[in-house]
């Protein structure tokens, strides 16, 4: 037997292999964290990526906006940067009641005050406003134009008249081809009509499934991508400051500047360094989402299960990791069951297409395509509905599969969020 230690949730999870003829461990090489976070962080705002420095961008006078992720994101990191940003805002003459952080809350929940600690930081909170984006509350949302797709885009009104600076993360996004970036715009502080019109373009204009221009990592001719580029463009941030993180959570990347091209710099820097080269695909895959927040919730956990299929040949095996200590995540995620079975879901999510719906939809159809076998806290009646076998013990069901099934590889994922296989015979489009 070989052992591996695997992250679930907050502790690790011992998994015994059986010695089969080919076990490979899919993991990203090491790259250098960054040491000197202070350093970097001055070095790149004051050389950035196709923009002036940040300090030539402002005058004492500005109101400034700092759009930031949520919890689901809090494995960025951001609060380790807002200080440095803060502090320099202030040496350009700018004050702190002149300052809002902008919580990028898309669809998801509002954050507890304890989590918005965690995001900004115990220096930051209670010196600067923070306000939580409400994507339904129109007293604080204005209509700023129309994409040339056709998304009404209507925008939390702090993203207005007022200097806009974003921040994120870098990582690879199975619908919008990499997170960061825009997103913070478009679904970050968009309406949720803005949203649904947004995301329906996943879903395929000519047939059934999901469009094949969607997909992780790509951008070129992902309707999605253009769509959110186009929003952020009306808004018109005047700078991006967007961190990428390894899978232990140590910052890699600071990419700073114009709000397009250093994302764009830092995707072409994510996709190097996550993407991993397999020359055929697994009949059996382990996967990790790498342990909390990642696996905060069934909706999050999915990222993990999407990456590890891409390295699972079809009517394979996946055994998935995720603890889920918060269920499914939203109640509009679990709702989506009411659909099943499969056909009447894609009929229901292209009528009310919704981000929630379009992940449930997506781990129906992956359930569909592999077998499933599901560790986790989240013995719901609906995860078995959607196709999911769930599991006690992991290595039992390990011994099993190799037992029963004709098991020649195996893929091990211990970072599955951040781990994207890439078959090299396909063609991949960044």
């Amino acid at each position: 037997m070989i052992e591996y230690s695997l992250k679930y949730g907050r502790v690790y999870v011992n998994v015994s292999m059986p010695e089969v003829s080919d076990i490979t461990v899919l993991e990203p090489g090491a790259l250098s964290p960054i040491t000197d976070l202070n350093g970097a962080f001055i070095h790149n705002i004051n050389n950035p990526i196709k923009s002036l420095p940040l300090s030539n961008l402002l005058s004492p006078s500005d109101e400034i906006t700092i759009v930031i992720s949520d919890v689901t994101r809090s494995w960025i990191g951001i609060d380790s940067i807002l200080p440095l940003l803060v502090t320099k805002l202030n040496s350009y003459g700018i004050k702190n009641e002149n300052i809002v952080i902008l919580i990028a809350l898309g669809t998801h929940r509002f954050q507890t005050e304890e989590e918005i600690v965690r995001l900004v930081g115990k220096d930051i909170y209670g010196q600067i406003n923070i306000v939580q984006h409400d994507c339904d509350d129109y007293s604080n949302l204005q209509y700023i134009g129309t994409t040339s797709l056709g998304t009404e885009v209507e925008v939390n009104k702090l993203l207005l008249n007022r200097k806009v600076i974003i921040t994120g993360g870098i990582v690879h996004h199975d619908m919008a081809g990499f997170g960061g970036g825009r997103k913070s715009i478009l679904p970050g502080c968009a309406s949720r009509k803005t949203i649904f019109q947004n995301h329906i373009h996943t879903m395929d204009p000519e047939g059934q499934g999901i469009d094949p221009r969607i997909g992780t990592g790509k951008l070129e001719n992902n309707p999605l991508n253009r769509d959110m580029v186009e929003a952020m463009n009306m808004v018109g941030p005047v700078f991006l400051i967007n961190l990428v993180v390894d899978g232990d959570g140590r910052m890699i990347g600071i990419f700073c500047g114009d709000p397009y091209a250093a994302w764009y710099e830092g995707c072409k820097f994510a996709d190097d360094a996550f993407s991993i080269n397999i020359e055929k695909p697994s009949d059996l895959t382990i996967v990790s989402c790498g342990g909390y927040p990642k696996d905060i919730n069934l909706y999050q956990a999915t990222k993990s299960l999407f990456n590890a299929a891409e390295a699972t040949k079809e009517g394979g095996s996946i055994v998935f990791l995720a603890e889920c200590i918060e269920g499914g995540g939203s109640d509009k995620f679990y709702g989506w069951g009411k659909y099943l079975p499969f056909d009447n879901l894609e009929v229901e999510l292209r009528k009310h297409f919704t981000i929630d719906g379009y992940i449930f939809y997506y781990a129906v159809y992956t359930a569909q395509k592999y077998r499933v076998y599901l560790l986790s806290k989240e013995p719901d009646k609906t995860v078995k509905d959607m196709g999911f076998i769930t599991v006690d013990d992991v290595n039992d069901t390990i011994y099993n599969i190799v037992s029963n099934e004709s098991i020649n590889s195996i893929y091990i994922m211990p970072h599955g969020s951040t781990t994207i296989p890439k078959i090299m015979s396909k063609q991949y489009f960044l």
